[in-house]
């Protein structure tokens, strides 16, 4: 090694803060207390994961202030990793925002659970993903929801299908670009425009499409979303599901 070579040694973000105090701590509170000084600089290549459930707070200030000064807080309201997932889809899809969920399924209910209740009608296209198909089911009706099925596969005019299904507590429209498993297609445009004439939600499931082929949102749709399993990891080690939307107020 050159005799020049100088390493800069780590800092103690804790021995930093406590100045004096730090010395006349049990040897216990400062292994607890003690770690590494983050580099203002360090902005790696890949990012890495990010195991951590929850994050610091420089001040109790900064705690109370708005967002906790845009700070994380805990892992399930987010990480830096899963952050740089959803920027980089919110990218391709062109929203508003993007949410990265545990699985496809968990964002299909995340959506459903917001925008739909005892009451409410949702209008759904037939054939579906069987998980999909088995929430609908099993859980919302339920809890009830109002579910009208539309065959893809068996309606000639599957736009002016949907049309028909509509009544006075229509709340949304749920449909796949691509029909999972089937592959049957359905009138995406068309279907929109009814929504639209209507002012009803939009959710599109684009995942057999995936996002860089098809990006509802510029269509028209008011949420898309994936299964990240497929398109977008496609290498048989990822379960994940992501929503986007068009507007911030979704």
């Amino acid at each position: 090694m050159s005799k020049n070579f100088d390493w800069p040694v780590g800092s103690n973000d804790a021995k930093e803060r406590l100045g004096e105090s730090f010395s006349r701590l049990h040897l216990d509170t400062k292994i607890l207390a003690s770690h590494a000084k983050p580099l203002t600089n360090v902005d790696p290549v890949v990012v890495p994961i990010y195991h951590s459930s929850t994050y610091r707070f420089k001040t109790i200030a900064q705690f109370d202030e708005p967002n906790h000064g845009s700070n994380f807080v805990y892992r399930r309201c987010g990480n830096p990793t899963t952050e740089n997932v959803e920027v980089v889809i919110n990218e391709i899809e062109g929203g508003a925002g993007s949410l990265l969920y545990n699985s496809g399924l968990a964002a299909i209910n995340a959506v459903f659970w917001e925008f739909l209740g005892s009451g409410t009608h949702l209008i759904c296209m037939s054939p579906i993903y069987s998980g999909t198909s088995s929430f609908i089911n099993e859980t919302l009706k339920r809890f009830g929801v109002e579910v009208t099925f539309v065959d893809v596969e068996k309606e000639k005019n599957f736009a002016e299908a949907i049309e028909k299904s509509i009544k006075p507590n229509t709340k949304m429209i749920y449909f796949e670009t691509i029909a999972n498993p089937t592959m049957a297609v359905p009138d995406v445009l068309g279907t929109l425009k009814v929504a639209e004439k209507h002012k009803i939600l939009t959710c599109i499931d684009a995942t057999f499409s995936s996002p860089y082929l098809i990006q509802p949102l510029s269509l028209g749709a008011d949420i898309s979303l994936h299964s990240c399993s497929k398109y977008i990891g496609g290498h048989t080690d990822v379960i994940a599901g992501v929503v986007t939307v068009a507007n911030y107020e979704n």
